[in-house]
């Protein structure tokens, strides 16, 4: 069974997560000729982590403190997006947060923080 956390997030519209891989490819170049280059290829899988947004005359599901928050997250694919996203110009108040789950302690209590996903 994968580890799975719980990711917070403070965009009221939520965030799409996805991460993309660098493969080699030949690109054709001009008089017939090709050249080996990167490119950026996504993966199948994306997590949605929830906004805490809500349509008109409904309250946010389960605000807290302005995150919402999105359980069952995969751990490594969240780490390996914060390492691929670790220069990225948003603010780091509204980034996803990480928090693991501990299974011998059930709710609210088996959630503590973990440590940065840029590691």
């Amino acid at each position: 069974m994968a580890l799975t956390s719980t990711v917070t997030c403070k965009l009221p519209h939520g965030l799409i997560l996805r991460i993309t891989d660098m493969v080699k490819v030949m690109q054709p170049v001009f008089a017939g000729s090709y050249r080996e280059m990167e490119e950026g290829r996504l993966r199948t899988t994306s997590v949605r982590p929830d906004g805490y947004a809500a349509p008109h005359g409904m309250m946010p599901r389960d605000p807290q403190g302005g995150y919402a928050l999105t359980p069952n997250v995969d751990a490594e694919f969240f780490r390996a997006w914060m390492q691929q996203h670790r220069d990225h110009p948003l603010d780091p108040e509204n980034l996803p947060r990480q928090f693991r789950h501990d299974p011998s302690r059930p709710g609210i209590r088996g959630i503590t923080k973990a440590t940065s996903g840029a590691s």
